[in-house]
């Protein structure tokens, strides 16, 4: 059972962790890590910088390696570690700083990093949009993560009968009828539980 976060609050589903080894290509470095898999073929896309680009421009990035030289305007991102994972790739090397802004490098038991290598958002520009609710809805739910309820058999007749009588009445709250399980046996009342207690309470 894991907590995630979500714009609304914070919800707690049941989700499969895998124990996954992380491995030097070149070298022998490795490290285990817990991971969680969501039904997505990647987390995000990040606009590619363009690494070889970054070497020649910047001069306080010279000695600085990265293999990666894909030419696509986006990259995928598969995987992310936190920050217990990234203090343990971490080494004591200094990182390469320039001016402000510059892009900082960090040198890691997996190899080089490149973080920063832009600017601050200019928020004088930023302009405002409303969306609608069911945009707004669409944000809040799990399956952006790929970890979408999954309903069946009951649950699925309740949840369908819950969204089917919800309402919003003029005041803004949201109304619905309890949800009902319709082929359940009658449940106890509890009559004689009641009675005892009053006469107890009397006596």
């Amino acid at each position: 059972m894991r907590k995630i976060e979500m714009m609304l609050g914070t919800v707690s589903r049941t989700m499969d962790i895998y124990r996954i080894k992380l491995r030097l290509l070149k070298g022998d470095f490795e490290m285990e890590a817990d991971v969680t898999k969501v039904d997505k073929p990647q987390l995000v896309m990040l606009k590619n910088p363009h690494y070889k680009n970054l070497l020649a421009k910047y001069p306080h990035l010279k000695g600085v390696t990265m293999d990666d030289a894909d030419d696509k305007a986006c990259l995928p991102v598969h995987l992310n570690l936190g920050n217990s994972e990234c203090c343990r790739i971490s080494t004591t090397e200094p990182q390469r700083v320039g001016r402000e802004w510059d892009p900082v490098a960090s040198y890691t038991k997996f190899g080089w990093t490149i973080t920063s290598p832009d600017q601050e958002l200019d928020a004088t520009n930023m302009l405002l949009t409303q969306t609608s609710i069911i945009d707004y809805e669409e944000l809040c739910k799990l399956d952006v993560l790929g970890l979408a309820d999954t309903h069946t058999g009951d649950q699925s007749i309740m949840y369908k009968e819950f969204k089917e009588q919800l309402r919003r009445s003029e005041e803004g709250w949201y109304e619905t009828g309890l949800p009902w399980r319709g082929n359940h046996p009658p449940l106890p009342n509890n009559k004689e539980v009641c009675t005892d207690w009053l006469v107890w309470c009397g006596s």
